[in-house]
């Protein structure tokens, strides 16, 4: 099977530095477009994840270690999962997995994803710090919590 990327992005506007949304569970395609839409769409603040969006069948089932694999670091500086989690739960809560396998995984409501990759990919904060500082209970606290 070859990769997709969901074909209503324009990929001149993804830059080589994306990081990875990878869907990793089957799910029927209007489902995925609407999350990669909402994905894309920028916050009350302008701002918005840079992602790279990934729904190649060989990355259905796939756990954490063969996403690792798949976009190491530092070609990813995190790699977001869509599972059947994301796509039941209210708010779509992402995995959020460290490409480096230093710190744990945490998950992130899909509109509070661009705290995550903002932060990492211009070096504010690393992703251990982000996960001793930000995260609780496994969750992405709200940016209003800080």
């Amino acid at each position: 099977m070859k990769t997709v990327i969901c074909l209503f992005v324009r990929e001149n506007i993804l830059e080589d530095s994306a990081s990875p949304m990878v869907l990793i569970t089957d799910v029927n395609a209007v489902k995925w477009r609407k999350l990669c839409e909402d994905s894309l769409v920028e916050n009350e603040m302008g701002f918005r994840a840079d992602l790279r969006l990934v729904d190649a069948q060989r990355f259905v089932g796939s756990d954490e270690e063969t996403l690792r694999e798949a976009f190491p670091y530092p070609e990813a500086v995190v790699i977001f999962a869509v599972d059947e989690l994301t796509l039941s739960q209210e708010g779509r809560p992402v995995l959020c997995i460290d490409p480096e396998s230093q710190a744990a995984s945490f998950r992130a409501d899909l509109n509070e994803i661009w705290q995550v990759e903002n932060n990492l990919s211009t070096g504010n904060l690393l992703f251990e710090e982000i996960v001793e500082e930000c995260v609780e209970d496994g969750y992405l606290k709200p940016l209003a919590e800080f």
